[in-house]
């Protein structure tokens, strides 16, 4: 049976799809918050002292972290540490709260952050033995941990929010992804891409999907998925919504 997988948004379309004999999962709806134990984001905080480096992965990141880090710190206790953070809306954070950025990449190079660690230290040998705190949803671990991990770094990441309410039923289509339990993705707008790759909380939707292939509607969406290293099929213009379940669950590839 074909799985699929959908925005909680895109109701005409999964009632087409189950109507052809599709199972279809629909992801969780995305609610931004903190999480609910900040106790060791606030003890990682406490600990500063003991990091090398604080990673901030998106806006959402550094936001959350900075929270709870203003309750009782001045901007000049993160002097001692150097700070990498991705995306221009990240850096903004940051430089808006009066705290320096060492190393500032674009949301597009978030594979890239290990190397520019490397170039900043002057070596893959620089990085043995350094500490760094990552907050994050503690939902997907990135490229750049592991590649830390296997430099000899020591890497925490340490959960400063939440991106859903439904925490198990985001843990359950994270495994049948990691499984192969799930036959394609559809993503029927630009918004929809961002807003899955915000509840994952990783904008490395290929390694997130693995074999899962992923579909969109319209160009426009297959060229914003670019942007989160897909390479999906799009759609014909001008498809209606029964055509496109016929398409999207048909064993004929959608180009």
């Amino acid at each position: 049976m074909t799985s699929v997988l959908v925005s909680t948004g895109d109701q005409d379309l999964a009632a087409q799809l189950e109507r052809l004999g599709a199972r279809v999962i629909t992801w969780p709806q995305l609610n931004l918050r903190e999480a609910g134990d900040a106790s060791t984001l606030d003890q990682a905080i406490a600990d500063l002292f003991g990091y090398d480096w604080l990673i901030l992965k998106n806006d959402r990141a550094a936001e959350y972290f900075l929270r709870r880090f203003r309750l009782d710190n001045a901007a000049d206790s993160l002097e001692q540490l150097r700070v990498l953070a991705i995306g221009e809306a990240t850096t903004e954070k940051m430089i808006d709260s009066q705290i320096h950025v060492d190393v500032s990449l674009d949301r597009a190079s978030f594979k890239n952050p290990f190397a520019a660690i490397e170039s900043y230290l002057g070596g893959r040998d620089s990085v043995i033995g350094l500490n760094f705190l990552v907050p994050c949803a503690g939902t997907t671990r990135e490229e750049f941990e592991r590649q830390l991990d296997e430099a000899g770094a020591r890497v925490d990441a340490v959960i400063a929010y939440r991106t859903t309410a439904e925490k198990q039923k985001l843990s359950q289509i994270k495994a049948l992804l990691l499984g192969g339990g799930i036959t394609r993705v559809i993503f029927t707008s630009p918004a929809a891409l961002d807003e899955f790759a915000q509840l994952f909380d990783t904008d490395d939707l290929a390694g997130l999907l693995g074999e899962t292939t992923a579909a969109c509607i319209d160009s426009i969406t297959r060229d914003a998925a670019t942007n989160f290293a897909l390479t999906p099929t799009s759609i014909p213009a001008e498809t209606s919504v029964e055509e496109l379940a016929h398409l999207l669950i048909s064993t004929t590839s959608v180009t």
